[in-house]
């Protein structure tokens, strides 16, 4: 490692469903942060850890910011609004297919009222492969009228589309300082938290609005022998009739959630997997 190190934090704000996690995953080029069409899929604050040259970045996802009217949702606010106390450069995400939207605004309006000093924002405009050129320019033109001249960047977390540009500046423009993590290390998350979260995408892309957001997945052992991992985990749910959701009939829909993990996991640890499911009822 060289002596001039460079380490900060980068949190990813913005509206639900904008993109923020699939930035954070296609940086680390591995899935550890989930992706469903669920508003607040990100429940909380969650760090990706990638090195670029003598730099280490932390990737802070957070859940997204929307108009809050439960106790929960107000809770996974808070969370996104502390992650940006730590961090030295704000993402303000933004969906280029929506544009600028009325909840952009207000948390554009928020960041600058209370950003921390020396904290740089910057806007991400995500997902530029599903629109124009010309409506590119007009969202352009339209964030600088209405948030002054950030930097904007411009990517396709679906396409990998403007990543090395956008990771090269982050790298140069985080301050000096020593690494806080392992030069290997992917997240300060627990392994079996990233392996519940994992199941619990799959979950939700397989059973779509029939359960709650707040399902919860634990893993409850997780042990490895002869390059194969042996994974058991409990999916929590809050009522009984959930529990035939989730299982399918003849226990159908838990054996397809089950093998899509179990894929998704092996592609995570490079290794072989055996996946054991249970549904529970929440006590």
């Amino acid at each position: 490692m060289t002596t001039n190190e460079k380490f900060g934090f980068v949190a990813l704000i913005g509206e639900p469903n904008v993109g923020k996690s699939s930035i954070l995953n296609n940086f680390l080029d591995k899935k550890i942060s989930i992706v469903s069409h669920k508003v607040q899929t990100t429940r909380f604050r969650l760090n990706g850890i990638i090195q670029v040259k003598s730099s280490q970045m932390a990737f802070i996802d957070t859940p997204g910011i929307c108009d809050a009217r439960t106790l929960k949702e107000r809770s996974y606010n808070k969370v996104a609004w502390r992650s940006i106390h730590d961090a030295n450069i704000v993402a303000l995400v933004i969906d280029a297919k929506k544009g600028i939207t009325d909840s952009t605004r207000l948390i554009a309006k928020r960041l600058k009222l209370n950003i921390v000093e020396h904290t740089n924002i910057i806007i991400v405009l995500n997902k530029i492969d599903l629109v124009d050129k010309e409506r590119i320019l007009q969202i352009t033109s339209n964030i600088y009228d209405e948030f002054g001249n950030f930097d904007t960047f411009f990517v396709s977390a679906r396409k990998g589309i403007g990543f090395d540009d956008f990771r090269e500046w982050l790298a140069s423009s985080i301050p000096d300082g020593k690494w806080f993590y392992k030069s290997d290390q992917l997240s300060d998350m627990p392994l079996e938290k990233i392996m519940a979260e994992l199941t619990r995408e799959k979950i939700f892309l397989r059973l779509h609005d029939e359960l709650p957001y707040d399902l919860e997945v634990e893993t409850v052992d997780l042990k490895k022998a002869n390059n194969t991992y042996v994974i058991h985990q409990e999916i929590y749910v809050t009522r009984e009739s959930q529990k035939g959701i989730v299982l399918g009939k003849n226990g159908r829909v838990i054996k397809e959630i089950s093998i899509k993990a179990r894929h998704e996991i092996e592609n995570f640890l490079d290794q072989k997997v055996h996946l054991f499911l249970k549904v529970k009822l929440k006590k």
